[in-house]
């Protein structure tokens, strides 16, 4: 009940950004430079329309993309460069409508091909003849290019897992992963399980998603370099804090909200060390004895106040 009051009383981000300049109008953007619009992303510049993707440059309307520079409505796409409407490809330049492409360059409407240039529809094309058939193929109505693509889709042999750099790993859209069960959307982790969406750099995390550069986490969301986090949402550089709601430069929290560079404090209020972990020690088995440590209490105490009860029924 208090830590509903809690959260209930204190002011919340409408729309949350940190690190970012000149980015107006984005919501849980991070690290970013004159974005617009942006949504779940990170380490952007210059982007707008984006959602749940990161480090890209000069790009619109992404999703789930990665390191790509000059994009345009691209999907599920990893170190793309001056490439639109591509989906489930990698190092690609200069390619259009193309899926599940990989180190490919001057390609139109093509599917599944590798390390080739100059195709369009599958069909290779001299390069001096390139621009005149490209031409001609971009001008073809917008139903005939989907679905000679679509044609194309459905006659070649769709992997399992799309990524590169893995060992070990189930899941999909993961690169340069080692050990990592249920990652999805994933990138340089090891020893993770359920991951999903934006997970950058992270080590020994469960049921993530929107987390970089963290170790040792459970059930967190939107946290940059967290260690030893257990259902934190919004968080950045905050070490051994279970069940708090944007903190910044804490440690040793335990259900608070709205703190900065804090140690040793319980429901906003600062303890002694020895007091402090004294106290947590009584909570945690108070909530045991109820059946509900290990659940996300955050989400539970919005769930039993009526101003927010509708949104979960």
């Amino acid at each position: 009940q208090k830590f509903r009051e809690l959260l209930m009383a204190a002011p919340k981000l409408m729309a949350p950004t940190s690190k970012c300049e000149n980015c107006e109008y984005n919501v849980f953007l991070f690290a970013s430079k004159d974005c617009y619009m942006c949504r779940g992303a990170s380490y952007m510049e210059r982007c707008f329309y984006c959602y749940t993707s990161a480090k890209n440059t000069d790009c619109s309307d992404l999703s789930f993309s990665m390191n790509c520079e000059l994009g345009y409505e691209c999907i599920d796409c990893d170190h793309m460069y001056n490439c639109n409407h591509c989906q489930k490809s990698h190092s690609c330049t200069d390619c259009e409508h193309c899926y599940d492409c990989r180190n490919c360059t001057n390609c139109f409407g093509c599917a599944g091909l590798r390390q080739k240039n100059y195709h369009i529809f599958n069909k290779p094309v001299s390069k001096d003849e390139y621009a005149m058939e490209l031409k001609k193929a971009k001008s073809l109505p917008p139903d005939e290019i989907i679905r000679r693509i679509e044609e194309l889709k459905r006659a070649i042999p769709h992997q399992a897992l799309y990524g590169s750099g893995n060992e070990h790993v189930a899941g999909d859209f993961v690169n340069n992963s080692k050990n990592c069960y249920y990652a999805f959307n994933t990138d340089g982790s090891e020893d993770c399980a359920y991951t999903f969406d934006e997970i950058i750099n992270c080590k020994d995390c469960v049921d993530i998603t929107h987390t970089h550069n963290s170790e040792l986490c459970y059930q967190t969301s939107s946290c940059d370099r967290g260690y030893n986090c257990n259902f934190v949402f919004w968080s950045e550089s905050c070490t051994n804090c279970e069940y708090c709601y944007c903190l910044m430069n804490c440690s040793d929290c335990f259900m608070c909200t709205n703190l900065r560079g804090k140690k040793y404090h319980i429901l906003n209020e600062p303890y002694e060390k020895d007091a402090y972990f004294k106290k947590i020690t009584e909570i945690k088995e108070q909530l045991k004895n109820g059946g509900i440590y290990g659940q996300h209490l955050i989400y539970l105490a919005l769930q039993d106040t009526p101003e927010v009860a509708q949104f979960f029924r």
